[in-house]
């Protein structure tokens, strides 16, 4: 089973991650939260092992909060997700040590194929 958290700031796409992850067997949904410090306190309670998380967020993003749980969290895994693909995000996802990038202009399944991934072991970048 696969522990899985969900971050974003927007309640429809933590809406529609859910949705997505509830449809998957080897899943339990841990917790959700619409900012970086929320995801950091959310990590620390439940130790999910993947958190799906937006890169760009009030109060604390989550390049910063990516960081942060890498620090403190060795064997919590995150996969950022971006409505604004671009170079420059994708290079901050990258030295941030997401094992993850997922666009949400690009193909709803890069979100189970991600999750997958990283739950072997290995890391996934989908660049529209």
């Amino acid at each position: 089973m696969i522990n899985l958290a969900v971050i974003d700031d927007l309640p429809i796409t933590i809406d529609i991650l859910e949705f997505l992850v509830r449809e998957m067997p080897n899943i339990s949904l841990v917790g959700s939260a619409s900012n970086g410090r929320e995801a950091i306190e959310i990590v620390e309670e439940h130790q999910p092992d993947i958190v799906i998380m937006d890169i760009f967020m009030p109060i604390m993003d989550g390049i910063d909060a990516t960081k942060i749980i890498n620090q403190r969290f060795a064997n919590t895994k995150v996969i950022l997700v971006t409505g604004f693909d671009n170079q420059q995000s994708r290079n901050l996802a990258i030295k941030a040590g997401a094992y993850g990038y997922i666009s949400k202009l690009g193909d709803l399944n890069n979100i189970t194929l991600a999750i997958d991934h990283v739950a072997t072991g290995s890391e996934f970048f989908s660049f529209c």
